[in-house]
Order: C-alpha cells, then sequence, then structure tokens
C-alpha cells in the first residue's frame, strides 16, 4: 500500500488522466456522497459521473446513515468520500476524522457551503485531502476528485488564500508549540524538511525530485516517512502540522 491508499489506484488513474495513449479499460471509482441537501446531492452525483470510472456507491444524508453505512463488498469500499460539512445531526468536521479511520485508503474531500477558519483548518487537520466551495459547479468538483485520485490537493481559490496566510503566520515558531520529538528537536530529517518546502512552493514530486537531484522514488519515500512522523494524510496537513510547531 502507498501513501495508506488503495494500491495501484493513482497511478492507474494517473497513466488514464496523465495520458493520451489509450488503455484497455477505465478504472473503477466508488464514490461516497454524505450530503443532506437534494439539490447539492444531485449536483454531487453528476460531477461523480464525469469522472472516467465514477460511480456513486451510496448517497447519506445524514451523519447517523454514515455511521451505519456497510459497503456491499470489500470492492465497494469507497475511493473518494465527498463530506458536507453542515450535516443535521452531527458536526461535519467530526465525520472526517470518522471516515479517516474507518476507511484509512480512501480520500476525504469535503464540499462544503462553511468557509470559516476554524472549518477549514480543522477539516485539514482530520485528515481532508481537499476542500472545495460548494457552489454548484460540478465541472469543477468533478475535477477535484480527479485532482485527489492523482495525489494531489485541490482548494478552492479563497479557501487557498486563507491557508496560505495561516501558514505564513504560523510559520513562526510560537513559544507555546511544543515540538514533535520529546528532546525538542525536529523530528523531521533535514532532507525531509528540504523536500516538504519545496512541496509547499508548489513544486510537484517530479520537480521537487529535479531540483534536489534525486529520483522521483526518493522523493516519495522521503514523503511517506514524513506524513508519519507528521501524522498527516495530505501534504497541505503535513505543511500546516510542520508550521505550527516551526519545523519549517
Amino acid at each position: 500500500m502507498r501513501n495508506g491508499r488503495r494500491p495501484g489506484l493513482a497511478p492507474e488513474l494517473g497513466e488514464w488522466y496523465g495520458s493520451t495513449r489509450m488503455i484497455s479499460a477505465t478504472p473503477f471509482v466508488p464514490v461516497l456522497l454524505v450530503e443532506d441537501d437534494a439539490v447539492h446531492g444531485l449536483h454531487l452525483t453528476e460531477a461523480v459521473q464525469r469522472v472516467p470510472g465514477g460511480s456513486v456507491s451510496a448517497w447519506l444524508k445524514s451523519a447517523a446513515e454514515l455511521r451505519a453505512y456497510v459497503p456491499s463488498s470489500d470492492a465497494a469500499a469507497p475511493a473518494v468520500v465527498l463530506v458536507d460539512l453542515g450535516l443535521p445531526d452531527d458536526d461535519g468536521v467530526r465525520l472526517v476524522a470518522e471516515v479517516r479511520e474507518r476507511w484509512p485508503e480512501a480520500y476525504v474531500l469535503v464540499v462544503s457551503v462553511l468557509t470559516d477558519e476554524r472549518s477549514v483548518v480543522d477539516a485539514i487537520r482530520n485528515g481532508a485531502c481537499g476542500y472545495v466551495v460548494k457552489d454548484g459547479d460540478t465541472a469543477a468538483v468533478s475535477r477535484a476528485i480527479q485532482n485527489v485520485l492523482l495525489g494531489q490537493n485541490p482548494i478552492s481559490p479563497g479557501i487557498a488564500r486563507y491557508l496560505m496566510r495561516f501558514a505564513l503566520s504560523a510559520g513562526v515558531p510560537s513559544a507555546h508549540v511544543a515540538p514533535l520529538s520529546d528532546d525538542g528537536s525536529s523530528p523531521l530529517t533535514p532532507r525531509e524538511c528540504e523536500i516538504l518546502q519545496k512541496i509547499g512552493e508548489g513544486l510537484s514530486y517530479i520537480e521537487t525530485a529535479e531540483a534536489l537531484g534525486v529520483t522521483r522514488s526518493t522523493v516519495e519515500s522521503h514523503i511517506r516517512n514524513l506524513y508519519r512522523k507528521l501524522e498527516a494524510h495530505s501534504k497541505t496537513q503535513a505543511l500546516v502540522r510542520a508550521r505550527e510547531r516551526g519545523l519549517l
């Protein structure tokens, strides 16, 4: 398993989305919807249908339905979970963490009208790999789903601007923020910090490898290690946690 994700899924999709040559079969991408609004649910369903191989495995309209849901088979376990934070019976931010714990291989993408700073940061801290503002743009949601399957972290522009401000302000070590290691040292190696910094500057894995004179597999190995050390599930989450602790 790679980066805690379903084996082979992202590479296969990378071949499908990133190459102009034909492949024999479209990958199967089961998507779980957690959305209480009927109109927005239909928009999300249309967005999923635009994804090659995308299929809505279930449309759940409350936290209670999500907790009771059991996939029909292992193959039907969600590859992507679209979560609305404004559910009627519980806090959607808490559900992000529950989904990550229940299906650690799944990508959790928040699609919500909530854009307040606390919701955004807490959702990412809990394991969301992307955050898209709910505005009825099915094409944007479809692109976001495809991007998370390729290992990217889609963020709506307004949310990205806030996260940039947050990351910059958190980049200055604070006296009350404790380092992750007991002895006060950084848990990341200098190379891991260097790679995380490059990723934070917007470089892809390939671009980072070229900039540092290493192979892509070396970069990916360092990324896996720093995810584990920071207990992060996405690049955005790793950057936020590292900067909160003054590691970058």
